[in-house]
């Protein structure tokens, strides 16, 4: 069972650019750390799946990532209709 942990970040926080990669001039204000940095790599190395979405001109970053320790006494059933049609 997943457990989903979406946020919403600063772009550079979010997905640190490499060290010594020029930075782009949108992002010149936003900072980020070694703390930025390793919360970057275990969201890659220890997460089910992840996503990262950023469109233009928007300095913030949606990320959503799955992990797959959820306990089934927290899941939630959508849509029990879609579930029976499934069934049948």
């Amino acid at each position: 069972y997943a457990s989903l942990e979406p946020a919403t970040e600063d772009a550079v926080k979010a997905f640190p650019p490499p060290p010594g990669y020029p930075t782009p001039r949108r992002f010149k204000k936003q900072t980020y750390s070694k703390e930025d940095v390793q919360k970057f790599e275990d969201r890659i190395l220890n997460t089910y799946y992840n996503e990262f979405f950023w469109f233009p001109y928007v300095p913030k970053m949606w990320i959503h990532a799955w992990k797959n320790d959820g306990k089934k006494t927290s899941r939630k059933l959508v849509n029990r209709n879609e579930e029976r049609w499934l069934d049948s």
